[in-house]
């Protein structure tokens, strides 16, 4: 793997659908930059009451409903965003949430960062069905938009319907900045790392 870029002075951010491998893809980036790596998902949780964002979501679900509930979780993703982004020195390799980039105020926000450089990991639905089949109950527990569609009959449709509410504006915020995340690891890093250099 090719890297000229250890003294890389970027945040880079990691977005994409479900199970395109956010994380996973972030933590190698960040070992090959020599930079600290961040789950946006992690770190809400540490920033909220409950223990987890399925417990987030359906508690301010009960209180306000569904849409207003996921508009709560935007709205304390962006107070994370600004935090985890504020220090130009302490450069960061972050993974964002599935849903981050859907509300416009969080992609304002987000282009409004000049030292964040986002990336989109692109992946297909049909190796999100793939990859679906082989979570467990307790992977679903931490996936409050997933562990109800899980079943054969609803899993396709689901990945379907995510793809043409997301695709599209995925794609345009990423531009040239897309990267297909079917892709072994060591070739993923190395499609981010030739974007990073351009």
């Amino acid at each position: 793997m090719s890297n000229t870029l250890r003294n890389y002075d970027n945040h880079v951010g990691i977005y994409g659908m479900m199970l395109a491998g956010k994380t996973t893809v972030s933590q190698k980036l960040a070992k090959v930059l020599d930079m600290p790596s961040v789950d946006t998902d992690e770190y809400v949780v540490s920033r909220i009451p409950q223990k987890s964002i399925s417990e987030f979501i359906d508690s301010e679900t009960q209180k306000h409903g569904s849409e207003k509930a996921w508009d709560n979780f935007a709205g304390v993703e962006r107070e994370c965003i600004q935090e985890l982004t504020a220090s130009w020195q302490d450069k960061k390799v972050i993974s964002f949430e599935g849903r981050t980039l859907l509300p416009e105020s969080n992609r304002e926000l987000i282009s409004s960062i000049s030292e964040l450089v986002p990336i989109y990991l692109e992946l297909q639905s049909k190796h999100q069905i793939q990859r679906a089949k082989n979570l467990t109950q307790e992977d679903l527990e931490h996936r409050p938009a997933l562990r109800d569609a899980i079943t054969d009959e609803k899993t396709a449709d689901f990945f379907m319907k995510m793809q043409r509410d997301r695709g599209s504006i995925y794609r345009e915020f990423a531009g040239d900045r897309i990267v297909k995340a079917c892709h072994n690891l060591d070739k993923i890093v190395q499609d981010i790392l030739d974007i990073l250099k351009k």
